[in-house]
């Protein structure tokens, strides 16, 4: 029985790997600084956004308005996913590790998914009815479907 590490799992790149992301992290370092700096605010933007949105919708739940309902729930599921995303984006970009990374990047795959789908279906037939019940008419639509 041979001792040792087996290289066949590796093909050989076990001993640059920890090369490799010392330098991957030490070009990344002033790349990592400048996206925290460049997205201080967002996050205050965003949460601010959604809890007035958030209000809105409860405020049209509370009034029975079925029509500003629907547009409000949509609204905020966008605002809550582009969130979840930017959540997904700032760990992957800021992940220390390959590990991390993938993990980061699976995660963000199924919430696009399952996002996209879900959108489909909030943004359907009642949707599209609730607007017309507010008032918003067929050459609305037409310059929305045409551009």
């Amino acid at each position: 029985m041979k001792r040792g590490r087996d290289t066949s799992k590796t093909d050989g790149l076990e001993p640059h790997a920890s090369l490799i992301n010392f330098l991957l992290q030490t070009y990344l370092f002033p790349k990592r600084l400048s996206f925290r700096w460049q997205n201080r605010n967002r996050q205050k933007i965003s949460e601010g956004t959604i809890a007035s949105v958030r209000a809105l919708l409860e405020e049209a739940r509370n009034c029975g308005s079925k029509n500003f309902d629907a547009v409000h729930n949509a609204g905020l599921y966008i605002l809550l996913l582009e969130r979840d995303l930017s959540a997904y984006n700032e760990l992957l970009f800021l992940s220390k590790s390959p590990w991390h990374r993938q993990f980061a990047a699976r995660g963000m795959a199924v919430l696009l998914y399952e996002g996209c789908e879900d959108i489909l279906e909030l943004l359907g037939k009642h949707y599209r009815e609730s607007l017309k019940d507010l008032g918003l008419g067929q050459p609305w639509f037409q310059d929305v479907y045409s551009g």
